[in-house]
């Protein structure tokens, strides 16, 4: 462990360590295995969820690879949490080179026509509005040192329809439209905003998915060209790359990482 940490701090630590990095959905999957890889190079890290236990045993692993984590409990539906996050960014770094908004949701697998008005709430919520919130609030931030990355995390469903999860579909275009927007606004200021589009991929979300039908699994898989599901470590991957200088002239784009789906 000790060798591939040093390993990747060789190849991009010059680029992400010392840097404040927020990670929002930290406490599973993708955004789990992105703060690890972050914290493993040498980033400040805040890490937000509204999962408290979630981001006490990722700030657990954390710690064992020498780092320490800034851990906020996080509701990004309620302005209230994401200003007190904020706030304590500021008041602990006084600035934020980089940001991964990963929190999101996904309704029960239906047809539009019987998803209830709660539900869809729900979703837009916390796929839309927090995520808009925490943009909002990380540019201010960037402006004032004309400096700065933020990665949202879409989906291939903001690319591709979903008659199942019509909601979570929407809202995953939503965000990729409020990159593009948002990437070109503030791209004089050299705040660079992209978003990554996950195909099927090994994490929660995923599996709720697939326990819904058991065959579900078996048809999502021969449906990817690469016949398999990703990890998030390889999402993750990604996501560090985006933040890194080593994208550096890279803004408002959207990045499959979806093992073929978005070619077929």
């Amino acid at each position: 462990m000790c060798n591939i940490i040093i390993l990747r701090k060789l190849i991009m630590g010059n680029y992400i360590e010392d840097k404040v990095i927020l990670v929002t959905g930290a406490s599973k999957g993708i955004g789990y295995a992105t703060s690890l890889k972050l914290a493993a190079l040498g980033a400040k890290l805040i890490i937000a969820s509204r999962n408290l236990n979630g981001l006490e045993k990722i700030g657990g692993e954390i710690e064992k690879i020498g780092a320490k984590p800034l851990i906020i409990p996080t509701d990004i539906t309620k302005s209230n949490d994401v200003d007190a996050l904020f706030n304590s960014i500021i008041k602990k770094y006084g600035k934020l080179d980089g940001a991964f908004n990963n929190s999101g949701i996904l309704e029960n697998s239906s047809p539009l026509h019987s998803i209830d008005e709660m539900e869809f709430w729900d979703v837009i919520n916390t796929n839309i509005y927090g995520t808009w919130l925490c943009m909002k609030k990380e540019i201010n931030i960037m402006l004032k040192n004309s400096n700065g990355s933020i990665v949202n995390c879409s989906s291939i469903n903001g690319i591709k329809g979903n008659p199942n999860y019509p909601i979570y579909s929407a809202s995953k275009h939503a965000i990729i439209g409020l990159t593009k927007s948002a990437a070109i606004s503030y791209a004089k200021n050299s705040i660079r905003i992209n978003a990554i589009a996950p195909g099927p991929t090994e994490t929660n979300m995923m599996n709720q998915i697939d326990q819904s039908n058991k065959n579900k699994k078996d048809k999502i898989i021969n449906w990817i060209p690469m016949k398999r599901y990703g990890s998030p470590n390889e999402i993750a991957d990604s996501v560090v790359w985006l933040l890194s200088r080593d994208s550096q002239y890279i803004t408002g784009s959207v990045i499959s990482i979806d093992g073929g789906i978005g070619a077929s």
